[in-house]
């Protein structure tokens, strides 16, 4: 059996394994990936999309988008729902994930927005998943992966007076994000599930702070007291997502599952604006929590984004600037036999030919006639 899977530090490669219980076995190496696989008849030869993985950071201000200046691939963390650690306390500078060279190890940069320069600051220790970058932007935590492929946190000072040093554990811990009183808050895996945790920075025993498994851990409220966890569940329709007190004593009845209308999965998401009391972490809302979007939108005083969309609109402000994020699906393609390969040739040069003519004028032989020509060779 052959297949492209991802390797977990260099991509995608191909594989072969012997069905049902061989090991697998990694057929490609270099910093090259391969996607896609196709094998010939006779098993002598497979055929599969070759290329190389490059990303750009993009950062917009008041004067529009700027590409983030970076020699090489270099993106923010996909694992970072919590936008805070992108940018340092003052705005200056944008902390991302960054290589020169794609056998490289992603590594965590500093580039100055102003003047462009780009600063390492652990050469030779990669980032696995995420970092963050404490309020006073003085310490980074991350989580980096061991010689057997398990995540483990560490910490670092950002002006470099002392080396970085790892957090001991038994166990894999990831995603970490700083808390209230010089605290971490990350993930830890104990028994194949993933609960919430948190630890004092310089180290010590870790305490946990969810009872129940939990998906991955969203973020932190600005005041550190609180996580926002996506619960673990069997049933997509029942996914919930609800605030955890980090520490004993606080309210545990603050939460809201996510927006499935009806109990029902729908592919149609709202954003919501609800208004914050100074010095309140959470909306005044039913002790029920929120499980319809009717459930938010009953309340007078919360807007949805696309109302307010449509007041600007009518204000006549200037929507001509929109920021997107657009996804890769992974696709079948078609067996490469000779004939489907020249009929993709083909295609491609009726389509450059239809341009031609159309500003140039029809010369020579039809559309029609070549393209039956080429079909037939």
């Amino acid at each position: 059996m052959y297949s492209s899977a991802a390797n977990r530090t260099s991509g995608f490669h191909l594989w072969r394994q012997q069905f049902p219980d061989v090991e697998p076995e990694q057929l490609t190496l270099g910093p090259t990936e391969q996607h896609g696989i196709a094998v010939a008849p006779d098993g002598h030869s497979v055929l599969a999309s070759v290329g190389l993985t490059t990303a750009t950071a993009w950062a917009h201000d008041k004067t529009g988008e700027h590409q983030v200046p970076f020699e090489g691939s270099a993106h923010v963390s996909v694992e970072q729902y919590s936008s805070r650690a992108i940018f340092s306390p003052d705005g200056k500078q944008l902390y991302l994930l960054g290589k020169h060279s794609p056998k490289d190890a992603e590594e965590l940069w500093a580039v100055d927005l102003t003047s462009g320069l780009a600063d390492r600051f652990m050469p030779g220790i990669s980032v696995a998943r995420s970092f963050d970058i404490s309020t006073d932007g003085k310490h980074v935590v991350f989580d980096s992966r061991d010689p057997k492929g398990e995540h483990h946190l560490w910490s670092a000072v950002l002006d470099r007076r002392s080396a970085p040093q790892q957090t001991q554990s038994d166990s894999p811990e990831m995603d970490p994000l700083f808390g209230a009183r010089g605290e971490v808050v990350f993930q830890a895996m104990e028994n194949g599930h993933s609960y919430i945790c948190r630890r004092p920075l310089g180290g010590g025993p870790r305490v946990k702070v969810t009872q129940s498994p939990v998906n991955y851990l969203q973020t932190i409220f600005p005041d550190g007291k609180w996580a926002l966890p996506s619960a673990s569940s069997m049933e997509p329709q029942n996914k919930s997502v609800r605030a955890c007190a980090l520490r004993a004593g606080a309210s545990t009845d603050n939460g809201f599952t996510s927006d499935y209308s009806g109990g029902s999965h729908s592919d149609t998401y709202s954003t919501f604006v609800i208004p914050l009391r100074a010095g309140e972490s959470f909306p005044r809302l039913s002790a029920a929590g929120i499980k319809t979007e009717r459930d938010l939108t009953g309340l007078g005083w919360v807007k949805v984004v696309n109302d307010l969309v449509e007041q600007a609109q009518e204000r006549g402000v200037d929507g001509r600037r929109m920021l997107a994020s657009t996804n890769l699906v992974e696709t079948n393609i078609h067996y490469p036999r000779h004939s489907s390969l020249i009929r993709n040739g083909v295609r491609a040069l009726t389509r450059l030919m239809r341009k031609v003519a159309k500003f140039a004028g029809r010369t020579g032989p039809s559309l029609e006639i070549v393209r039956a020509a080429c079909s037939i060779v």
